[in-house]
């Protein structure tokens, strides 16, 4: 009597483990992806965060020999790191208000 009791819970705890499984595989890489996502913004200190050439290209939506131009010639913050250029967000940023506040024209491209 008690065996197969035991016998049909055992089976019914294996099928609900076993589509708790299914459910876990299945949400497990969008869930890994926002883990990391999150686990990103809370340890990247968005102020010293470092850029690539590429990536401030993009930040500023210029072309990279612009971007290379301007920090090649000190008209862009920004330091050379293994001989390729790196760029702290927070010095673009204030570059960026810099260039609001003083009402400076394309024609002027970082000169200060």
């Amino acid at each position: 009597m008690y065996e197969a009791w035991i016998r049909s819970l055992a089976i019914s705890v294996r099928a609900e483990l076993l589509a708790y499984a299914v459910v876990v595989w299945e949400n497990w890489q969008p869930l890994a992806i926002l883990i990391h996502h999150l686990q990103r913004q809370t340890m990247a200190d968005p102020e010293g965060e470092i850029l690539t050439l590429d990536e401030v290209a993009v930040y500023l939506k210029a072309g990279k020999r612009t971007v290379y131009r301007l920090a090649a010639e000190g008209k862009l913050p920004a330091f050379k790191l293994g001989g390729t250029w790196r760029f702290r967000r927070s010095d673009l940023d204030r570059w960026i208000a810099s260039r609001i506040s003083k009402g400076m024209v394309d024609g002027d491209e970082g000169a200060e």
